[in-house]
């Protein structure tokens, strides 16, 4: 009995011991993180001098073991969430004129460009406008944030966070609260307060670039692509994994959206695009007809298209409904590899960056303007509340609003 007392008392105690060390390296991984996290920083361009060498390529993390991997599915829970939000949104749309309020094509075709303001360093600038408030976020080659705001034909900066170690890939501002979300080559994707630009929460689920975020509709979750073959979907709040889908036998994702609805999740990979139902993880459907990779997309606020860009310099309109392509954009000879695609909130107009920024109304499909007063290719579009403003950025770092008089 005793020799059995003492082998027990001598387990414990090597447990106990195990125990403190693992705790102590949790503390210490903790405290390691916490200092790598960036925080609110000023913004200063990085200066490179001649000959000096590249930065070290990224180490990226370990895809965390709480997440769900393939196989998994979301708790009733986030689908009735998902469900009730969707009812609730198709039965509001079916009562709104979505003309009430919102800037006509009309007169968008009459824009000029108000202000412009040098915000990033020249590269690649990735930009998402507010949908309710005149805020602009731009993130750059540098992996820096900037937050801005336009007012009275004006952009003042309200702050500059230090976001990542390389260059962002996308930014998304939280319609409802003051969050901002960014993914970056190095394959981070992190949430800051806007406000504060305090460091939020970090998600943690790809272990190459991240190449792009989309918020659900809910407000509650966040869903990010990536260039190791895989998409996740996060819960905002916590930052957890809830799902990731991997196929490494398919090309790398390049850019994804949700629908409006949240039901649905596109995901662009080489060439085609793959529609998602959210709550069975099933393919929906395939669109095919892009003859290099897709670059970005966008559906429709109304549900029933989905926009397509590619290197190509061709944008695809895709019908929901009957799926299948009724529309294509042909490229000018002064067309390039098309950025970005976006509708404004009435779903009238099409804001498409390819070198120059175009304006396509919905029902022709007819040109409404070209603005080409970027020396640079446009990397950026967006509109602002209503379509009462739009904005674009460029590859010389410069943010450009357009409106009218």
């Amino acid at each position: 009995m005793r020799q059995e007392l003492g082998h027990a008392l001598y387990q414990h105690d090597a447990a106990c011991r195990v125990i403190a060390r693992l705790i102590k390296e949790r503390d210490d991984a903790r405290a390691a993180l916490s200092e790598a996290c960036p925080g609110t920083i000023a913004y200063v361009p990085p200066v490179r001098q001649s000959g000096a060498t590249a930065p070290p390529a990224p180490t990226f993390v370990q895809v965390p073991s709480t997440s769900n991997m393939d196989g998994a599915s979301l708790s009733d829970d986030v689908l009735v969430e998902m469900d009730t939000t969707a009812k609730a949104l198709q039965k509001g749309r079916k009562k709104r004129l979505f003309q009430d309020g919102c800037a006509t094509p009309q007169q968008l075709s009459k824009y000029t460009l108000r202000t412009s303001q040098l915000l990033q360093p020249a590269g690649v600038v990735r930009m998402d406008v507010h949908a309710s408030s005149p805020f602009i976020a731009t993130g750059g080659t540098d992996g820096a944030l900037v937050l801005s705001e336009y007012s009275s034909g004006s952009v003042t900066v309200l702050s500059r966070i230090r976001a990542h170690e390389q260059a962002v890939t996308s930014v998304k501002l939280h319609p409802s609260r003051p969050l901002v979300i960014s993914t970056a080559t190095d394959g981070t994707a992190r949430v800051f307060n806007r406000s504060s630009c305090a460091l939020a929460v970090e998600l943690r689920a790809h272990t190459a670039a991240i190449t792009a975020c989309s918020l659900h509709a809910t407000g509650a979750y966040v869903a990010t692509a990536s260039a190791d073959h895989s998409w996740a979907f996060h819960e905002l709040e916590r930052g957890m994994c809830l799902l990731r889908h991997q196929d490494t036998s398919a090309p790398a994702y390049t850019c994804a959206g949700f629908h409006p609805d949240g039901l649905i999740f596109a995901t662009g990979l080489g060439n085609i695009v793959r529609v998602w139902d959210m709550k069975s993880r099933a393919i929906l459907t395939t669109f095919e007809g892009h003859s290099q990779p897709l670059t970005c997309l966008a559906f429709s606020e109304n549900g029933y298209y989905l926009a397509t860009g590619a290197a190509d310099a061709t944008v695809k309109l895709w019908d929901l409904r009957k799926l299948q392509s009724f529309h294509t954009i042909e490229p000018d000879s002064a067309s390039m590899a098309v950025s970005d695609v976006a509708f404004d909130h009435s779903g009238q107009v099409l804001a498409v960056a390819r070198g120059s920024v175009s304006l396509f109304e919905t029902k022709a499909w007819a040109t409404l303007a070209v603005h080409e007063e970027h020396p640079a290719p446009a990397s950026a579009v967006g509109f602002g509340q209503c379509a009462a403003f739009f904005a674009s950025a460029s590859e010389d770092g410069v943010l450009r609003l357009y409106g009218s008089h």
